[in-house]
């Protein structure tokens, strides 16, 4: 009985992660779509798929163009937030 319950807790915890995983991807995608203003935490966001779509590529081409994604204005903040470099991504990922 017990390990019916271990397993199907397993199995709980997993289908949560892809949940989650799959409600971060649309949340992405969404964002495109509607009108974000530039914050510190939309910035950073933007920055952390910057480097996980770069790296995705191995560091080849750039993934998008910083400069047109929204948030647009990330890099005209008080502290502002700029296109990573590969140092930053390594850092950051």
């Amino acid at each position: 009985m017990s390990k019916a319950v271990a397993v199907h807790t397993l199995v709980l915890i997993i289908m949560i992660g892809i949940f989650a995983m799959f409600s971060i991807f649309i949340l992405y995608k969404w964002t495109d779509l509607v009108n974000v203003q530039a914050s510190s935490w939309t910035c950073a966001y933007k920055r952390l798929a910057y480097c996980s779509d770069w790296k995705t590529n191995n560091y080849g081409d750039a993934p998008w163009d910083w400069a047109t994604k929204k948030p647009l204005g990330c890099d005209e903040m008080a502290d502002p937030i700029s296109k990573p470099a590969r140092a930053d991504c390594d850092k950051l990922i």
